[in-house]
């Protein structure tokens, strides 16, 4: 008849089977899975260039960030600064009775 397992020992045999198998499985898994999009990562070499093209379009969208933000903030003076005048002027008309 067989030996029943302990619930501690069966714990113990599924976590090593995990630890030994599921990392394996998911290495594998991701790098289908980045071959499906055009990343191979199948050795160090293309890994490092990968992050390295990933770093250099980090960097690229950053920059164009900055520029939007900074042509946003001189439309939006402009904006303010264009309507601020046209108060100015129509408080400056008024003030002298023209209309």
């Amino acid at each position: 008849m067989p030996e029943s397992v302990s619930r501690e020992d069966l714990k113990a045999i599924v976590e090593e089977v995990v630890r030994a198998v599921v990392p394996g499985i998911v290495r594998e898994a991701m790098r289908d899975e980045l071959e499906l999009v055009g990343i191979d990562a199948t050795d160090a070499s293309t890994r490092i260039e990968t992050r390295k093209d990933f770093e250099f379009n980090r960097r690229l969208r950053q920059a164009w960030d900055g520029a939007a933000r900074k042509v946003g903030n001189v439309v939006l003076v402009a904006a303010l600064g264009g309507g601020g005048g046209l108060v100015a002027l129509g408080l400056w008309l008024q003030a002298k009775g023209l209309k």
